[in-house]
């Protein structure tokens, strides 16, 4: 669950909420589980399951981020996790976010070889962002006028 995606009558009880997550059934909801992950103490702990998701999903295309330029869009939970995941299966990563000067941030994305958008921001990624060939994934969801949008604008980044 992607604590930004909890309505607002949630958020307010954030803490309490937090404190009903089994230790052993967290995924870095709870900040202890955190301190673990980003010390890279993983032995038997869960993983972030979106960022997992996303690394298991560049595996089964045999695209692997070894070597390779990693632009993720979006510093939250799930940028944070996949960037230190990325890290650690020897990526160079690039993480970011509202505040990554513009032009600069359009460097990274478009000498990337792995894009993903995470920040929630619909139709962010663009396809005259991206270099050809380069792998995007969309992560990051929003609704828009009651339909579920994603970080990537599809049609531009399919041509």
């Amino acid at each position: 669950m992607l604590l930004s995606s909890l309505p607002a009558d949630l958020k307010a009880q954030l803490a309490t909420i937090r404190r009903w997550i089994a230790p052993e059934k967290d995924d870095l909801v709870g900040y202890p589980k955190r301190g673990e992950f980003y010390s890279e103490k993983v032995d038997g702990q869960l993983l972030p399951p979106t960022s997992y998701a996303v690394m298991k999903m560049l595996k089964f295309y045999n695209e692997e981020t070894l070597g390779k330029v990693v632009a993720i869009v979006g510093s939250g939970e799930v940028g944070r996790s996949l960037s230190v995941m990325v890290n650690n299966d020897g990526g160079t990563q690039s993480l970011l976010n509202i505040h990554s000067p513009s032009e600069e941030a359009l460097i990274l994305m478009r000498t990337a070889h792995i894009v993903v958008g995470t920040a929630g921001a619909p139709d962010g990624i663009r396809g005259d962002m991206i270099r050809e060939g380069a792998t995007v994934i969309g992560v990051g969801l929003k609704e828009v006028d009651g339909e579920m949008r994603s970080d990537v604008h599809v049609e531009s980044v399919q041509h």
